[in-house]
């Protein structure tokens, strides 16, 4: 499933309700959001 940042945070709700259990996420790489998901992908593996 892809949801664009664009589209509001209604439809990225609306997105994340049908897409239960969320077993991943990602970001694209260079972004803020890819960075930090990034980051905490780290922190938990360590």
């Amino acid at each position: 499933m892809h949801v664009d940042v664009d589209a509001g945070a209604e439809e990225i709700m609306a997105a994340l309700d049908r897409a239960q259990p969320l077993d991943d996420a990602g970001g694209e790489p260079g972004t803020h959001v890819g960075g930090m998901l990034a980051q905490v992908r780290d922190t938990m593996a360590t």
